[in-house]
């Protein structure tokens, strides 16, 4: 696992560091560039000819850069240090240079459009480009002269590297209006929310972690998101003396005519994550057509009329439940309705509410009080948590963490947002998944993992574990099948027959 933290909470993490292990801010710049040029020489092998330009701002990222570029001296590597503006250069930006100085470093100078084409010729055939110019510190937009800059950047053919996180880029949400395109990001001793969450992270080749000396201990106790990853899933237990009864019985509410599918594959989804029983509980005219699709599954109907359910043959069903799934495919009618409320008024079981419970849910929020009653988990994507939350979207891209964590909170309810990185959060913690591709951009993945998640479930698992490993789960899979498909032509159903088959390759 790893640490993700925002803006604020690196900010005061370099404060107690500095403040209390006594670890003055120029020794952790020190390390930082250094650890930057190591990086750059193990990762590149570069020879002495290798050209290197390092963009300079004038705060502490840009010290970073200057520092990265003496060490990178030491490799026989003679970089080009441009320095964009000299207004309000910090402390340890301003020693660092003069240190750059003294060693009599090839320095440009950049304060104006003119300045920056007079340099053109002179940088332009560089291998490696490097921007350190604005760092975590950014917010906003940038300037005419930074625009340019980052567009040359953008459109030269150099590998590009930032130092921290690329330029432009908002560190507590990921939102940029222009941002270079880096290749390589090196985040300085753990990453930022900007680093992880906004869409420029996607087109990001590497993200690097470096240490510089920080203890865990400061970054353990800043209340930061904790990232997993693939070695980091945890799975239910599987014994040799066992039987199905010892893996948990699935109850699925979902589907309904035209929206079958959905309760298929959440269905499917739950028994090839390790459920001893799936039991589905769905439209009557259904049954022989859930029977044909999959012949491991149970199915039960209900009352067919819109407005109607025998709320004893209901309790009936989950009495031998060990999991619940309500919402995919259900439909929006009085009877979803009823249900929802229903099953959060009188049963115990841990509760994962998808789909159409969630559009449900969003249309009675009296029923959010519910919530510190059960055991729930919510998986929606942005579109729904907006509804749920009574936010924009736009609100939402401004501070996820921050909308996430105060719902939960107040709510008293664990979440799943889901989209190309997945936030899973409770009232205590918040974890951060990113295993997935384009190729889950497709209707009925979140199916999927609502069956996962709801098996894992039944199979013992917390509701928060499962979620986060589950999510782990289908994103692994989905890129290992891309291994032997094209993104374009990977189906949910595709994961679910590959759950797990990372060795030897999947099968198509």
């Amino acid at each position: 696992m790893k640490y993700v933290l925002s803006r604020e909470q690196m900010q005061a993490v370099d404060k107690r560091t500095i403040e209390e292990l006594g670890l003055p801010s120029r020794i952790l710049m020190e390390n930082a560039g250094k650890a930057c040029a190591d990086w750059f020489v193990k990762q590149f092998d570069p020879h002495p000819l290798t050209d290197v330009v390092i963009f300079c701002g004038t705060g502490n990222n840009g010290g970073d850069g200057l520092v990265m570029a003496r060490h990178l001296m030491r490799a026989l590597i003679e970089p080009t240090i441009v320095l964009v503006g000299d207004q309000n250069r910090s402390e340890e930006n301003k020693v660092n240079l003069e240190l750059c100085e003294r060693l009599d470093m090839d320095i440009l100078t950049v304060n104006s459009q003119v300045d920056f084409d007079n340099i053109m010729e002179h940088i332009s055939a560089a291998n490696y480009l490097v921007d350190a110019l604005y760092g975590t510190g950014f917010r906003g937009e940038m300037d005419d002269l930074h625009n340019s800059v980052v567009s040359f950047m953008n459109f030269h053919d150099a590998e590009l590297i930032s130092i921290d996180i690329p330029s432009g880029v908002d560190a507590n949400n990921g939102t940029a209006e222009m941002t270079v395109d880096a290749a390589h990001v090196l985040a300085i001793q753990c990453p930022v929310y900007g680093n992880v969450l906004g869409a420029e992270s996607a087109n990001c080749k590497s993200l690097n972690i470096l240490p510089i000396g920080i203890p865990n201990l400061y970054i353990d106790k800043a209340d930061p998101i904790v990232w997993m990853e693939k070695e980091d899933m945890e799975l239910p237990e599987r014994f040799p003396q066992s039987n199905k009864g010892d893996y948990g019985r699935v109850a699925v509410i979902a589907g309904s005519p035209g929206l079958s599918g959905a309760a298929t594959l959440a269905s499917k989804a739950a028994i090839r994550a390790g459920a001893g029983y799936v039991v589905l509980f769905s439209h009557p005219e259904l049954k022989g057509l859930y029977e044909t699709v999959c012949p491991e599954l149970l199915s039960r109907p209900f009352d067919p009329e819109n407005n109607k359910l025998d709320l004893g043959e209901l309790d009936r069903f989950l009495a031998d439940a060990d999991s619940v799934l309500v919402g995919p495919g259900l439909g929006l009618s009085p009877r979803t309705t009823l249900i929802v409320e229903h099953v959060l008024k009188n049963t115990d079981l841990p509760i994962i509410f998808d789909g159409d419970a969630l559009t449900t849910l969003a249309g009675k929020p009296a029923l959010k009080n519910l919530f510190a009653e059960r055991n729930v988990l919510l998986t929606p994507h942005w579109g729904e948590f907006s509804r749920l939350a009574n936010v924009s979207i736009e609100k939402l891209s401004q501070d996820p963490v921050g909308i996430l964590r105060q719902y939960c909170k107040k709510n008293h309810v664990t979440v799943l947002l889901k989209s190309y990185f997945s936030l899973i959060a409770n009232e205590e913690e918040i974890y951060l998944t990113k295993e997935g591709n384009e190729s889950l951009s497709k209707a009925g993945s979140g199916d999927v993992l609502a069956g996962i998640i709801s098996s894992f479930a039944a199979q013992g698992m917390e509701l928060f574990d499962a979620a986060v490993s589950a999510s782990i789960l289908l994103g692994t899979t989905a890129k290992e099948l891309c291994k032997v498909r094209d993104k374009r032509t990977v189906l949910p159903s595709d994961i679910i027959d590959n759950l797990l088959v990372f060795e030897p390759q999947p099968k198509l």
